[in-house]
């Protein structure tokens, strides 16, 4: 369209197409009826819209900044939940040393002081004890018709416990891991005391994470007490290894039994720990079960290699412990 016949466009077209323009509303329908294209049509209208008046381009932008005002004046409350974070540690140069429910009052002190030595003879500093490390029998439906009259109270055993950890922590860094006797007390307790509470006062770091993930040179270890149950540890160790990402080389307590096996990829190694719960104070295991027997066994990540070592009631612990064998000596306690 040329400029002659531009000059002819009734005025009241003219009026709304420069309201148009000047409101920022697209004007490639009005460049079309002009048969020009949308930077002439824009040159058209601002040639002919009243002197002092301009196009708004910022109005979106000033909605904008409108909104980051009111953004900056809201505030949301801090969650007051507590995170659980899963812990990641380091074993690459230092290793660390796995067992699992110890079920104190109930643990063997024999087991312990071999622990201890093995830290000792092997040089790791770091004992992760993966889950169940009080018995918290008081709370379970299973073991009350065999609690003993002269069975300790729950202030002795609190203090049994914390004074193991404090000797125990004089070698070693300690984690542990909730599992399912700690959970026995949040819950018989509506949550108003809890395993970690009992041990506040002891020298470890207790996690409510269910798992600990090791970085060694070859990969992450998972380090976890699984809910689950069964009479062969390896059908529960390969369920979780399918089912829980990432996969990696996988160490669980919970079934008192040692084992040890491969992910069914091949890729992976899956370890079973014993228990440190001793049998012989356990009184419920008196009964005729079809359940497997209760056994005793550590892993250790030794440091400085990518090597595992497995120790149980077969392991020569004369040359394990070395000159460490003959503070092995049996800890007679009453009752036995």
């Amino acid at each position: 369209m040329s400029n002659a016949k531009l000059r002819w466009l009734p005025d009241d077209y003219r009026a709304e197409f420069i309201t148009r323009y000047n409101d920022g509303a697209p004007i490639e329908p009005d460049a079309e009826f002009l048969g020009v294209d949308p930077v002439a049509a824009g040159r058209y209208a601002r040639k002919w819209r009243p002197p002092g008046t301009r196009r708004n381009r910022g109005s979106k932008k000033a909605d904008t900044l409108s909104l980051v005002k009111l953004a900056r004046t809201i505030t949301i409350p801090e969650s007051l939940s507590e995170m659980n974070r899963i812990p990641m540690l380091d074993v690459r140069k230092g290793g660390a040393l796995l067992s699992a429910d110890w079920e104190k009052p109930c643990d063997n002190p024999y087991i312990v002081k071999l622990l201890l030595l093995l830290g000792m003879a092997l040089n790791i500093r770091l004992l992760i004890i993966a889950g169940d490390f009080l018995a918290n029998d008081q709370f379970s439906k299973y073991p009350k018709n065999y609690i003993s009259p002269n069975a300790p109270t729950p202030e002795q055993i609190q203090k049994n416990a914390i004074d193991t950890l404090i000797q125990l922590a004089i070698w070693f860094t300690i984690w542990v891991l909730p599992g399912n006797h700690g959970n026995m007390v949040a819950r018989e307790t509506n949550a108003k005391v809890t395993e970690k509470m009992l041990l506040l006062k002891a020298p470890v770091n207790y996690t409510y994470s269910p798992k600990i993930f090791l970085q060694t040179a070859n990969g992450l270890i998972r380090v976890t007490h699984p809910k689950n149950y069964s009479k062969n540890p390896l059908t529960v160790m390969r369920q979780i290894y399918n089912t829980n990402p990432p996969h990696c080389d996988l160490v669980i307590g919970h079934l008192h039994q040692d084992a040890h096996g491969w992910s069914e990829d091949g890729e992976h190694e899956l370890f079973s720990l014993g228990c440190v719960r001793d049998p012989e104070r356990t009184p419920y295991l008196m009964e005729t079960t079809i359940y497997p027997q209760w056994q005793f066994s550590a892993l250790a990540v030794l440091p400085g290699t990518n090597e595992y070592m497995s120790y149980n009631p077969a392991t020569n612990y004369r040359r394990v412990l070395g000159k460490f064998y003959p503070q092995l000596t049996k800890i007679e306690t009453k009752g036995k």
